[in-house]
């Protein structure tokens, strides 16, 4: 499923009359995979969408040939569909192709066929009524939630960075600790601390277009990719971008197609100086006389650069907090957290699909832990979702006399085309 291709076709029409999501019911087991399209589908969903929203269950004719688990369909959109909103299809045409000549001429499959088609077409006549009495959607709500999304996806980006800067500091301080009054490790704590150095990090900017962007150094490998967009990080599609130049290696940053996504957004270099010490610190520094001290100072100035981590997360958390409160206050119901879960099973089902990509595949999956760790520590309120059943209410009313001679001429067709 291509969000993106969705998105842009809502940018080119001002309403949308309805949704419908088309699902085998014959189905009997909602995989990782489906759960994450289902989820990735309804983040965009805004408020007043649920009685806009239908499911046309395919392969069976009413409720009680259903096999679909409905329960976890629901638990992956955040709400259960409204019952008088499910369709269920069997499609005639196809069972017509399947038939063989001598079928075709026996009176009672020809009688089967009349039902089957006058059924459908009371189906479609009532979907048609139905969906032509219902109030438009603007398509801005849906483009203003993706917005929303993607505002999220950047303070996300930003908060991940942050924890395994972090991480990675309080690291430096148990080797630290562990090697303390080893002489061995003396000069290289002198040399580690200085007072500034220059730093390069990239940052995400925004575009009007996606580009291929590498996961494993964020490097921008295709700017502007001429690819069909997908959401899916690793896709064969990837193999036929410029930057790979045919192999399934990319020319650019030298790593395999698997770890390059599509972004609208691009990493631009920002040069910044870091302070580790003043000057009182390094004069303290250059004149200790032991190896507990100058270890315990650079122990000191990895804490405190720890504590200004912790001041810049909490900005990022609050930024974040804003952001999910917007998203949530539009959204049909469903909660930014269940989205990343659902992201996450997935991740762990490709992990038993392919276990010779366990290296990216475990790296992806703590980066998911990563963010679910950052939206636990937020303050907005997750909202779980009303996935109670409703009871089912009879599809169609009563067919009147003018959709019944309507009907009939139909049917009348239909004959003449299949059975001349």
């Amino acid at each position: 499923m291509n969000v993106a291709k969705i998105l842009d076709r809502l940018r080119e029409v001002e309403y949308v009359n309805a949704i419908f999501l088309v699902v085998n019911g014959a189905q009997v087991k909602a995989t990782a995979t489906l759960e994450y399209v289902l989820s990735q589908l309804s983040a965009f969903f805004p408020k007043g969408t649920m009685s806009n929203f239908f499911v046309v269950w395919t392969h069976i004719p009413s409720p009680l040939h259903k096999s679909f688990p409905v329960d976890n369909m629901a638990k992956a959109l955040g709400f259960y569909p409204r019952p008088e909103n499910e369709w269920y299809l069997v499609n005639p045409s196809c069972l017509y192709k399947r038939a063989s000549p001598e079928q075709l001429a026996d009176p009672k499959t020809i009688e089967f066929f009349v039902e089957e088609y006058t059924r459908v077409s009371v189906q479609a006549l009532k979907v048609y009524e139905i969906i032509a009495k219902m109030k438009p959607i603007h398509t801005r709500h849906f483009i203003e939630l993706a917005e929303k999304k993607e505002n999220i996806e950047i303070q996300i980006y930003k908060g991940t960075t942050i924890l395994k800067e972090s991480m990675q500091k309080k690291k430096e301080m148990e080797e630290l600790r562990d090697s303390l009054g080893k002489k061995g490790l003396q000069k290289k704590a002198f040399s580690d601390f200085q007072l500034t150095r220059t730093i390069k990090k990239k940052v995400p900017v925004k575009t009007e277009y996606h580009n291929t962007i590498c996961a494993e150094c964020n490097s921008n490998c295709h700017i502007r990719c001429g690819l069909t967009e997908t959401m899916e990080k690793g896709h064969n599609i990837f193999r036929d971008c410029t930057a790979m130049g045919g192999s399934d290696v990319c020319r650019v940053c030298g790593h395999s197609y698997r770890e390059h996504y599509h972004w609208r957004s691009k990493f631009e270099e920002q040069v910044t100086t870091e302070s580790y010490v003043d000057e009182n610190m390094k004069t303290q520094f250059d004149e200790a006389d032991s190896n507990e001290k100058k270890f315990a100072l650079a122990i000191e100035v990895l804490t405190n650069k720890a504590q200004e981590l912790e001041k810049k997360l909490i900005v990022v958390l609050e930024n974040l907090t804003q952001a999910l409160q917007e998203y949530q206050s539009l959204t049909l119901g469903y909660n930014y957290k269940m989205i990343i879960e659902k992201q996450r099973n997935y991740v762990k089902q490709m992990l038993e699909t392919y276990p010779n990509q366990a290296n990216s595949l475990k790296e992806s999956l703590i980066d998911f832990e990563h963010r679910l760790e950052l939206l636990a520590n937020t303050t907005v309120v997750i909202i779980p979702p009303d996935v109670t059943p409703v009871p089912h209410l009879p599809p169609f009313p009563d067919t009147t006399s003018d959709e019944i001679s309507i009907l009939q001429r139909v049917l009348n067709n239909i004959r003449k085309k299949i059975f001349g």
